[in-house]
């Protein structure tokens, strides 16, 4: 399986190819965790479309980005946790500065309610550039690892949470979409 990786536990190690925090400014309450400095990774080849054929409709323009299986009021149950304090994790379909990004939020610690939403930390961030298909992460909070006691061990987002979409629209306007998990 196609995956991207980022490494809380050295700062600088940034994973597949360095990433920018430029392309998360635009985020609000973004998490801070005294444990670490928020890191980013981009892959530029993760998505492969060279499978694609236009035909005599060319040029064509194509379009990558997320989208969340479900969205549910209360975010998307991640499975994934903060390790300072336990947070559970909720995937939200969010859109800041002409962006679209999947955030990772975890409701935060007295804020007076229990639900999770966009005005509550975000623990991570995913963003696809819709034109050239580069998936970025950004992790601003170091998350639990399965085994107490360690923490290099590798984290994955369940299946069925996130699908990755890609249209190609030929010259006339004929559209063709792929999407996967």
């Amino acid at each position: 399986y196609p995956y991207l990786t980022v490494d809380e536990t050295v700062a600088g190690t940034q994973g597949d190819e360095p990433g920018s925090a430029a392309l998360f400014t635009g985020l609000p309450h973004q998490g801070h965790d005294n444990a670490m400095a928020a890191q980013y990774a981009t892959d530029s080849d993760l998505f492969i479309t060279s499978a694609t054929k236009i035909g005599a409709d060319e040029p064509a323009t194509t379009r990558f980005w997320l989208d969340l299986t479900s969205t549910p009021a209360g975010g998307l149950d991640s499975h994934l946790t903060t390790s300072h304090d336990h947070r559970e994790i909720y995937l939200f379909e969010e859109s800041y500065g002409g962006k679209d990004y999947i955030v990772g939020r975890y409701d935060a610690v007295d804020d007076g309610n229990s639900i999770v939403n966009s005005s509550d930390p975000a623990a991570f961030a995913l963003y696809v550039d819709p034109g050239t298909g580069a998936i970025s992460v950004a992790l601003f909070e170091s998350l639990d690892n399965p085994t107490p006691g360690s923490s290099d061990e590798p984290l994955y987002l369940g299946n069925n949470l996130i699908l990755a979409k890609y249209t190609v629209t030929d010259k006339d306007g004929d559209p063709s979409a792929a999407s996967v998990d």
